[in-house]
């Protein structure tokens, strides 16, 4: 559910390893997915689907085993709404979004279902309509155990298959997804303050942390002070 950057990404590698997948997407990228299929472009694990299963109409799919949630956090609540037909009591619906409320956000509009918490780390962009393109590294979810769902466990098993795609359970997710909360908090101030991706961050200032790790905010220093004294 949200097939974009991340949600194709997971898709697309479950799918090439034998998994029954559905893509639920809209706008030019769904047309492109369901017109040419999805292409993955990672360093030395590329990978091309030439025929997927999409649609916008998550009513299409039927009551499904497992959906991996990946819409942005202000899209939830419509989101799982749409999720209404799709879902049983036998449905585990993983969330993989960024923030800490998105398990009950979702347990509070599909209370038949079993919601479970989860972080994906993975570096990934809709290059273009049905182009996903990942610069390689990370690219391993971390989900709740669930004291040992056998839904869950399924999906261990089927990511052990894929090539690019790594799955751990973990007994105590949610302080899994505090900590990489807390890590985004801490970069979305650098990048707003220093008015850029995290990648020029690192490639631009990154070979002076070291020895200063103020150093890169300096240049920025006396308007970012002033905007506080505003405040």
């Amino acid at each position: 559910m949200g097939s974009g950057a991340v949600g194709a990404y997971v898709g697309a590698r479950l799918q090439a390893a034998g998994a029954d997948v559905t893509f639920i997407a809209r706008g030019a990228h769904l047309q492109a997915m369901q017109q040419h299929g999805l292409h993955i472009q990672m360093p030395g694990k590329d990978l091309l689907l030439p025929s997927v299963k999409a649609t916008s109409d998550p009513s299409a799919m039927g009551e499904v085993d497992l959906v991996v949630f990946a819409v942005k956090l202000t899209d939830t609540v419509t989101a799982a709404q749409s999720l209404r037909t799709a879902v049983g009591s036998h449905t585990r619906i993983l969330t993989l979004q960024n923030g800490i409320d998105s398990v009950n956000m979702i347990a509070k509009e599909l209370p038949q279902a079993q919601v479970r918490g989860g972080v994906i780390y993975v570096s990934a962009v809709i290059d273009s309509p049905g182009v996903i393109k990942s610069p390689g590294g990370f690219h391993r979810i971390v989900a709740d155990k669930a004291h040992g769902d056998p839904v869950m466990q399924s999906l261990s098993d089927w990511a052990a298959k894929c090539h690019a795609l790594e799955v751990t359970l973990a007994d105590d997710v949610q302080r899994i997804i505090w900590e990489k909360f807390m890590g985004l908090a801490a970069f979305s101030g650098c990048t707003s303050l220093l008015r850029a991706r995290i990648g020029e961050i690192f490639s631009r200032y990154a070979p002076a942390w070291p020895t200063n790790t103020w150093q890169p905010c300096e240049p920025h220093r006396p308007a970012f002070d002033r905007r506080c004294r505003k405040i």
